[in-house]
Parts: structure tokens; sequence; C-alpha cells
């Protein structure tokens, strides 16, 4: 059974259903990690490799499983629940190349998800999902570019993290509660909040 479905508007008064299955191959992420922080550049190579194999094999079983027009949309999204694995799969080109056109599956994490949505609810509004579907994953392919600048981002995080002796998992918890707190002093509810230990 796949763990989400969101309820579009279909041809006329009826529904299409958008699969959203959450993958998390663990063990192959975690020997990525670990090889990240040890500096082992052929643990790395082969850990990568092994874990876009898996990523690449849940995509195939949600085609298969999960995609079924005129019920469904023509394409489902997979969830990657943590951000570095999310950004690992992103940043291969290749791979995303993969998974979209083979697959037609739209990878999403932590981040983007909602911005995700978002951008299904307004390509959906009042169009037939049937004549939009494929003109809507078109444009959340180019939403999925433009985050590959993200997770630039994230990449640069993983060196400062292997110069300065920390866990990447622990950088990334830094920049997004800095990035939060850069967000939330510049927006209109800055004087709302006091941090803990601030006065």
């Amino acid at each position: 059974i796949v763990d989400f479905v969101i309820k579009l508007p279909g041809k006329g008064d009826g529904t299409v259903l958008l699969p959203i299955d959450a993958k998390f191959p663990v063990e192959d992420y975690e020997k990525l990690v670990i090889a990240s922080e040890s500096g082992d550049m052929s643990a790395i190579e082969s850990s990568s490799k092994a874990l876009v194999e898996a990523v690449v094999k849940q995509a195939r079983t949600i085609r298969d499983k999960y995609i079924d027009p005129p019920h469904t949309t023509d394409f489902a999204v997979m969830y990657l629940p943590i951000e570095g694995l999310y950004a690992e799969i992103v940043r291969k080109t290749e791979t995303i190349s993969k998974l979209q056109n083979e697959c037609r599956v739209v990878v999403a994490g932590p981040t983007t998800l909602s911005a995700l949505l978002n951008s299904l609810r307004m390509g959906f509004r009042s169009v037939a999902i049937e004549k939009k579907s494929k003109e809507v994953s078109k444009l959340l392919i180019r939403f999925q570019k433009e985050f590959g600048i993200f997770s630039n981002y994230l990449t640069k995080l993983k060196n400062k993290a292997k110069n300065f002796g920390i866990s990447y998992q622990q950088c990334l918890q830094l920049f997004f509660q800095e990035e939060f707190l850069r967000r939330l002093a510049g927006s209109k509810y800055a004087d709302n909040f006091v941090l803990k230990g601030g006065l």
C-alpha cells in the first residue's frame, strides 16, 4: 500500500490520485555517511553507487505498483526523509533523469516536499488531469532542476563538515537552524520572538 495519496481534480467532478511513497535505504545511506566521514574514496564511490541502485530499484517498484492512469497521475513522488539522502540523489543528474524518464518518479526531500505540493496545487487548479498531468510533470522537472542549486549548497556543507571535524548531520542541522533564524529575523514576525537565553 502506498504511504500517501493526494486527491487532485480530475475530469468533470472526478478526482485523480497522486501517489507519494517514502523510501529510506537506511543501510546503504549509513555506509555512505561512514565512508564520507572517514574520507575513504573507494568506499565512498562503492557505497554511493549502491545507494543509487537501491533508490532506482525502489522507484521502479513505485512505478509498477502505484502509477495507474487514469486513476492516478502518470507520475509519482518518492519522498526521501533525510536531507543528506535527498541531496546525494538529486545532485546526480543522470540518476534524476533516469528516475523521471524511465520510472516516471519525482524525488522530494524534507525541505522541498511542501514547495512541490504547492506547485501541484497551482498546476492542477481548474484543469482536467487527463489533459494536463504530463504538463504538470514537466513543471515539476523544472522545479527539481532549480533545487539542484540547493544540492550544491549541501555539497559545500559536506566539505565544511569534514574540514571542521564534525558530522555531516550536525552541520546540516546548524545550517537549517541558522537559515531559519535568518529568515525569521527578516520577517514581520521578528519582534514576536525572543530566543531563550537571549535576554
